[in-house]
């Protein structure tokens, strides 16, 4: 700023300097001029109306001729051959020229000085050499205007001796003719003041030519010190941007050491999280050994007490009638199912059998093996029993959860058998020893739906609203977790790495099991909430049955729906109820209540338009929950709120 300073003075004292040189060349010379100009006005004053005059005296002919001249365009005063008239007469006429030559010419000098004025008025005037050269001019003209009044004087009295003819015809031209050369002399000093003028004007012409160069000069003067106020400003934004970057740094190099040190202890966490793996895989395999010792013991006791009981009553009782009403029955029922060769072709129209009150509390799942030898029960009772298809007899009793079971699902080689519980872990037990292997734990709420992808890969949903992808042969390892943005209420299987849910807020969902990742969303599939989807056989079908009692058949090729049932005429629906299909998709089941038909089974045919095909009534006496499809399809098990199981056949 300083050194801006120094420059704008350095170059305001310069300026300052040629502007007073200008004023000594081409101002100060002209101050005779504008003193001469000034004695002119007043030596030659506007003077009134002299044709008037003229008229008044009666004379017609003056005694000099005006010409033009060609060269300046001004008019000259030429005399007349010195014989032409009287005496008289020329002393007249001599007047009434000079007094027409004064006339043009103050008129003429009127307008000049006219002019020069106002021009001085907007130039000259702010310059005090000028003015000074006014003041002089002033005096000068005072002077001359004495000279004035003495010439006039003497042309009265020449006036006067004109008229009284006391002067000749010579010495009136001698006169005339040194008035003529006054008048040349007057015109060659006017030319000269002309002159003069000009230069005046182009002086003043350059002084405006400055005068605007300066006024640019200023005007770039006071956009280089906004140039110079913005350069300061940004010279304080670039140093508070310096300011910032090293704190940045600071930062920067603090989130560094703050990274590896959160690198060290993940690193730490990692070795403490598989040290802590490994002491969960074997603190659940010494508690699944102790489980599986706990219910050997319970069988020795339970054969035991079976052994003294046929001591004391003389009977042999099997262990496995514990549940059969009608032993005639099962044994029927055998004989009948091992008679049944044919395909199967209609489905189930009357009661085979019924199991009454085979759990304590109601049955929430039920679940055929792949090879449809056995099925499953799971109940709020906490236990499992498997059942065997032929005779309809309890196979084993599965007791290792602690919480209540939601669903349960067979492997796709029947190795193993999941039960989800409410507390959100889930069970797996060997469907060869039946001893407990495992559990599945990481959701924070219960899990609603299972879904085998493989022999190895168990999926699960929870009401925490994540889907959960297990690796059973790593000990039930999780390998992937996927949040939805809807609690998920049900999960089906449709291999070929397919798996679709069935949410609370009505939709379905389709997911990659490779990933688990959505590879297609069906928003507002249904009005309210889905309790249950089930996969056809052939895998490109979808069964989704909402809590307001509407079914849905979806066909997945093209994500549209093929029919819709609406259960209008039944008043409840049970929220976990799951409908199924037929092994050949020809068949829909769903277990309804109403006023009409209580806990009745209704069976649709699924071809061409669906209808209602039968109703099996008679079997429950309470709200039915679950119904199941053998997989040879000539068996159908339902089960409902009591804890009852009935067997149903074509």
């Amino acid at each position: 700023m300083e050194a801006v300073s120094a420059s704008e003075e350095k170059w305001l004292a310069n300026l300052s300097h040629a502007i007073r040189r200008r004023n000594v060349l081409f101002v100060l010379p002209y101050e005779g001029i504008m003193t001469a100009l000034a004695g002119m006005q007043a030596t030659f004053p506007i003077a009134g109306n002299t044709k008037s005059q003229q008229a008044q005296k009666g004379r017609k002919t003056p005694i000099c001729t005006p010409v033009r001249d060609r060269r300046k365009h001004k008019k000259v005063i030429q005399p007349r051959e010195a014989g032409s008239g009287g005496g008289r007469g020329r002393g007249k006429l001599q007047a009434r020229q000079m007094e027409a030559v004064s006339a043009s010419e103050e008129k003429w000098l009127a307008n000049l000085s006219h002019a020069i004025w106002r021009r001085n008025a907007l130039f000259v005037l702010p310059y005090e050499g000028i003015m000074t050269a006014l003041a002089g001019m002033q005096a000068t003209c005072a002077s001359q205007r004495k000279e004035i009044d003495t010439l006039r004087n003497q042309r009265g009295e020449l006036s006067r001796k004109l008229q009284s003819g006391a002067h000749t015809s010579a010495s009136n031209s001698k006169y005339v003719t040194d008035l003529e050369s006054k008048a040349r002399d007057l015109e060659a000093q006017q030319r000269k003041w002309v002159g003069d003028a000009r230069v005046i004007i182009d002086a003043q012409k350059e002084k405006k030519t400055l005068q605007d160069q300066v006024k640019a000069m200023l005007d770039e003067m006071q956009g280089l010190r906004a140039d110079n106020t913005r350069l300061a400003d940004i010279e304080k934004q670039h140093s508070a941007l310096l300011e910032e970057a090293a704190a940045m740094r600071a930062d920067l190099t603090q989130l560094r050491l703050d990274y590896d040190k959160n690198l060290a202890d993940k690193k730490t966490m990692a070795d403490e999280n598989i040290h802590l793996m490994e002491s969960a895989l074997v603190s659940k395999k010494v508690q699944a050994d102790r489980m599986n010792e706990i219910l050997d013991l319970e069988k020795c006791v339970k054969d035991l007490r079976e052994k003294l009981k046929s001591v004391n009553t003389g009977q042999d009782m099997a262990s496995n009638d514990s549940f059969v009403d009608n032993p005639a029955a099962a044994s029927s029922y055998a004989s009948n199912q091992q008679e049944q060769t044919r395909a199967f072709s209609q489905p189930p129209a009357k009661l085979a059998r019924k199991l009454e009150h085979c759990h304590q509390r109601d049955v929430s799942s039920i679940r055929f093996s792949s090879s449809g030898a056995v099925f499953a029960t799971g109940s709020s009772d906490k236990v499992v029993r498997l059942w065997d298809t032929k005779t309809l007899s309890e196979k084993a009793q599965l007791r290792s959860a602690v919480s209540s079971i939601i669903r349960v699902d067979f492997s796709p080689t029947d190795d193993v058998i999941v039960a989800a519980t409410s507390d959100g872990s889930a069970v797996v037990w060997s469907t060869q020893t039946h001893r407990h292997l495992f559990s599945l734990c990481g959701h924070n709420s219960k899990i609603t739906g299972l879904a085998f992808d493989d022999d190895r890969t168990l999926l699960t949903c929870s009401n925490d609203r994540t889907i959960r992808r297990w690796d059973l042969h790593r000990s039930g390892a999780c390998t992937k977790t996927t949040m939805c943005w809807s609690t998920c209420t049900d999960l089906a299987s449709g291999g070929c790495s397919l798996i679709c849910s069935a949410h609370y807020d009505g939709g379905l969902r389709f997911w990659d099991t490779r990933t688990v990742t959505s590879v297609e969303e069906l928003k507002g599939a249904h009005p309210q909430a889905v309790a249950s989807v089930t996969f056809s056989s052939c895998g490109n079908k979808v069964l989704s049955v909402s809590k307001d009692g509407v079914a849905k058949y979806w066909d997945i090729r093209n994500y549209s729906a093929l029919f819709k049932l609406d259960f209008k005429d039944f008043e409840t629906m049970h929220s976990l109820h799951k409908a199924t299909l037929s092994p050949d998709d020809n068949f829909l089941a769903v277990g309804l209540s109403a006023y009409d038909a209580p806990n009745a089974i209704q069976i649709y045919d699924t071809r061409a338009r669906p209808k209602l095909r039968s109703t099996l009534k008679g079997g429950h006496s309470s709200q039915i929950s679950q119904v199941a499809w053998s997989g040879e399809g000539n068996l159908l098990v339902s089960a409902d709120l009591d804890g009852s199981v009935c067997a149903w056949t074509s």
